[in-house]
């Protein structure tokens, strides 16, 4: 059965805050992105083992880092990106996670064939670290990356080919920008899908989980279907908040009960 995850900083900055409301809409995994008004690689000291206490006490595992590692312009030195990738494995450890979201570099899509070499030795670069590190590398496809499309996406996760190099679908992040998310952007990336984030858009704003024109539901048949038991991690985008945040929850267990898809 999937599991239900989430960016809690979309609730507030408080740690406890987030815990609360998570939980009371079934949520019990966190994909730790910032807490107490600092981002996951900024936390540190006293402050990052209240964070981890309050989830240990509350049960709330983090199940990935939502690092920014990768979410820079290709033309800024690698060693910054090695740097802010080392500090990600530490927080992984830290907090008891081999997953880390990264991203694929910022640059001008009119020059993407110009940089396809040297995104791909970035990025086996990064595997080669998290191989060694015990750690996933988790790529999220994203407007003005080299992986902004399903095919750029689907290069990119098949020239690495490392088992430390996976995949995160988000629906609304290509649907955006005129991709397909469903069926061609989950079958590009199904031999790496490593979890969703759920997020759809419709009416040029991002959406509830099936209440865009991403064909979630679809997505979720077939997840279902394949027997997938991955993390579903709400990212709401949907103003912030509690409400916000129980608004896409609840949306997105809507679709699941529809499919008499049993979660936790």
């Amino acid at each position: 059965m999937p599991r239900l995850g989430g960016f809690g900083d979309e609730i507030s900055a408080s740690i406890a805050e987030q815990i609360e409301v998570m939980q009371s809409v079934g949520v019990n995994a966190l994909e730790l992105r910032a807490a107490e008004g600092q981002g996951v690689l900024q936390l540190d000291g006293a402050e990052r083992e209240e964070v981890r206490q309050r989830l240990a006490d509350a049960g709330v595992t983090v199940f990935s880092i939502g690092s920014p590692v990768g979410k820079t312009k290709i033309e800024e030195p690698f060693e910054a990106v090695l740097e802010q990738l080392h500090r990600a494995i530490e927080q992984a450890h830290y907090f008891s996670t081999s997953r880390i979201r990264v991203f694929s570099f910022y640059m001008d899509q009119a020059k993407l064939d110009e940089h396809r070499e040297e995104v791909i030795e970035r990025l086996a670069t990064m595997a080669e670290v998290a191989v060694v590190a015990d750690v996933l590398l988790c790529h999220e496809n994203e407007s003005g990356l080299y992986g902004q499309s399903v095919e750029r996406c689907r290069d990119l996760l098949a020239a690495v080919d490392s088992r430390a190099f996976r995949a995160v679908h988000d629906t609304c992040n290509w649907v955006s920008h005129g991709e397909e998310a469903y069926p061609a952007g989950y079958e590009a990336l199904r031999p790496w899908l490593e979890y969703v984030h759920i997020k759809d858009w419709g009416a040029n704003a991002v959406q509830p989980a099936g209440e865009g024109e991403g064909r979630m539901p679809e997505l979720f048949a077939a997840l279902q279907a394949s027997g997938w038991d991955g993390y579903l991690s709400l990212e709401p985008h949907l103003g912030g908040g509690p409400d916000s945040f129980r608004r896409a929850a609840l949306a997105l267990q809507r679709c699941l009960d529809a499919l008499d898809w049993r979660w936790e």
